[in-house]
């Protein structure tokens, strides 16, 4: 339900700020200024951030996962658990985790 009403939100406002309005809605549209770029500006950056945590995610991942796999070292056990420990606990548990150890 909160997915479909942000993207309603979002939806309603890509079509008030766009170029892409028909004549037939509003002759102002082009008085007012094309918004194209302001509004595509926070999608084009959060492209770019989860490109590049990806990207961090992928090879710090490969990393550890080689390290692990070929070599047996003191607190191996503990890096696993600790490297697991995002997949079991939900992302708000770690935030409230993180906020009470710092």
């Amino acid at each position: 339900m909160y997915v479909i009403i942000v993207n309603k939100y979002f939806i309603n406002y890509f079509i008030e700020t766009s170029c892409l309005q028909p004549i037939l809605f509003d002759i102002g549209w082009k008085r007012d200024g094309c918004a194209m770029i302001e509004s595509l500006t926070p999608l084009l950056l959060t492209l770019k951030v989860a490109g590049l945590a990806t990207l961090l995610a992928f090879f710090a991942g490969v990393a550890f996962a080689f390290l692990t796999a070929r070599f047996r070292f003191p607190g191996r056990e503990l890096l696993d658990a600790v490297l697991t420990l995002p997949l079991v606990l939900p992302p708000t548990v770690l935030g409230y985790y993180l906020i009470v150890l710092v």
